[in-house]
């Protein structure tokens, strides 16, 4: 059911059972109901209980570790302001507050689509006055660029795939929001030295843009290196002590162990936005802790070995491995056979 049915049912329920609830609280509720009413009376019966009696917005978010729709429509200000250092910020309190990485894109996309909706159409004669959202939604619809919101709603709905193979569902998340900045056409005045994305007529652009953004979620094939493995065991064992965090880890994760010696090594990495004197003074100590005191020298370029494409890889084969277990199943092969039953995309996950 639509969320705005789910809403509606949950009122008159509660109306007849003379529970005061407030409509945000609802409507948290119906959102993460993804259209099922019986989840949504279920959580209804749960917010009661968390709230002592009473369905508050504050509490239910609490019960729902939702991210409260300011830091989303902060996130998205940001982006279309191209404010990187803002979107690390906020992506930084989400963290200390607990909130979940998967709600965050989950929020993010809803409002999207209605920025999407409002960009496309302008507002509908069925939009709900009531709502307090209206107003930001609007708003952020008139400043980011259309295209633009098309390709973040993209990396939003492909990007809750990757949180579970990144070491930490922080990092993840700002990753995928940063990704976004990645490809962000550049402006009017940068025309002479702009890529062939930001040079693109407009129509073309948001084509290029997502399959640029497509490409970045799907890496190029693992090639093993020679410095490879003693570089995965290290970064691993960094990672699992948490010697280092936030985009320092990054750096590390996605970085190819390019030359070593007794006092300097060479990484390198593909994106500038790692490559910076604070991530690499960082990293350095934190290598000086594994007894390993050498200088650090962080290049820019192609990486084809680093422990971000590894896990990737891992990752994939555990999931091949759990697809061929399941197709290979007898009952699974039967009711195929039989019934022309489909396995939902997507639906599989490797234990």
């Amino acid at each position: 059911m639509a969320p705005e049915t789910v809403l509606s049912h949950l009122g008159s329920v509660l109306q007849q059972e003379a529970i005061d609830a407030e409509t945000q609280a609802l409507r948290l509720i119906a959102r993460a109901a993804r259209g099922s009413m019986r989840d949504a009376l279920s959580l209804t019966d749960q917010a009661i209980a968390f709230g002592g009696g009473q369905l508050k917005e504050e509490s239910v978010k609490h019960m729902l570790g939702s991210a409260d729709r300011t830091y989303v429509f902060q996130l998205i200000e940001a982006l279309a302001n191209g404010d990187g250092k803002s979107v690390v910020t906020i992506s930084e309190t989400l963290r200390l507050h607990g909130l979940n990485s998967a709600s965050t894109l989950e929020d993010m996309s809803s409002v999207l689509q209605r920025m999407a909706v409002l960009q496309a159409v302008g507002n509908s004669p069925e939009a709900d006055s009531t709502d307090p959202e209206a107003a930001d939604v609007a708003r952020l619809a008139n400043l980011m660029p259309a295209d633009e919101t098309q390709l973040l709603y993209s990396l939003c709905i492909h990007g809750r795939q990757e949180l579970g193979l990144a070491p930490d569902e922080y990092a993840a998340l700002t990753m995928v929001l940063l990704r976004l900045l990645a490809f962000k056409p550049k402006s009017s005045s940068d025309a002479t030295s702009a890529s062939p994305i930001a040079s693109a007529p407009a129509e073309k652009k948001t084509s290029e843009l997502a399959g640029f953004a497509q490409t970045s979620l799907n890496p190029q094939p693992l090639q093993s290196a020679q410095e490879g493995d003693f570089w995965n065991q290290l970064v691993r064992e960094m990672v699992e002590t948490q010697a280092i965090n936030a985009l320092v880890r990054e750096l590390a994760l996605q970085s190819q162990l390019m030359a070593r010696n007794d006092k300097q090594w060479t990484l390198q990495v593909d994106k500038d936005s790692l490559n910076t004197p604070s991530n690499r003074e960082r990293l350095q100590a934190a290598l000086v802790q594994f007894g390993h005191d050498v200088q650090l020298k962080v290049a820019t370029g192609p990486v084809l070995d680093s422990t971000a494409k590894r896990l990737v890889q891992e990752n994939a084969e555990r999931q091949a491995q759990a697809e061929a277990i399941i197709l290979q199943d007898p009952f699974v092969q039967s009711l195929m056979r039989d019934f022309d039953a489909k396995i939902v995309p997507g639906s599989i996950k490797p234990v």
